[in-house]
Parts: C-alpha cells; structure tokens; sequence
C-alpha cells in the first residue's frame, strides 16, 4: 500500500534527521533508484500528519541524487518549489535543497527551467 510504505519512508528519514547512520547509509545507498527518488519527491509535497522533518530530509536526499535520477523528475521539482512559501507548505529549509537540485539539473543535465523558477536557481 503506497501511503503505508510513504510513511514507513518517512519514519526512516527522520531517524536520518536524528543521525541514524543504517537509516542514512540506507537511504544514501538507494539514491539511483528512481522509483526511490519519486517516492522522495512524493514526501516532499505537503502532508497533515507529519511535521516538516521528513519533507526537509528527503529534500537534502534528493539534492544527492545522480543527475539521471533527478532528469526523471525535474517537472514535479518545479511544482513543488510553486509551492507558497508560507512556511506551511514549503519552507525554507526544504525549497532550498529543491532550488539546488534545479541548480544541478540546470548544469548538469541540460535542463531548462521554467521561467518562474528559474530566478530561484540564481539566488542559491
């Protein structure tokens, strides 16, 4: 069930948050799946029963990715950071690890942002 194995993803980044070095080296290790790196961005969007930590955590992971990974999923970054930043629905601490992710895609994989994001990307 694809929400249970969400929040099952969830709990582990926030023992990653919290320095567990299996739940870190884990999701390190799975970071050129790209099943994985969807359900990453799958966390970031905005969820009522968690906190922000998990979305943070997996925001950081994906910033890690391989470039090949993020190309798959350059289009859902760019909604996630259209986000309102109001602190509810995408805070800093997570859009800044998203813009880096653009940032990358942009030098690295020849990825054309949308205009109204990409001013983002030269802020960072």
């Amino acid at each position: 069930h694809m929400s249970s194995s969400l929040n099952s993803l969830r709990d582990e980044l926030i023992a990653s948050l919290h320095s567990d070095q299996t739940a870190a080296s884990r999701m390190s290790g799975q970071l050129g799946d790209r099943g994985f790196v969807r359900d990453l961005v799958e966390v970031c969007k905005p969820f009522d029963d968690y906190t922000n930590a998990p979305r943070m955590e997996a925001a950081y992971y994906l910033s890690l990715a391989p470039i090949g990974a993020l190309v798959a999923v350059a289009s859902d970054l760019e909604c996630l950071l259209r986000l309102p930043l109001d602190g509810e629905t995408m805070d800093s601490n997570i859009s800044y690890h998203l813009v880096r992710c653009l940032g990358r895609l942009v030098a690295e994989g020849g990825f054309s942002p949308s205009g109204d994001v990409a001013h983002l990307i030269e802020s960072v």
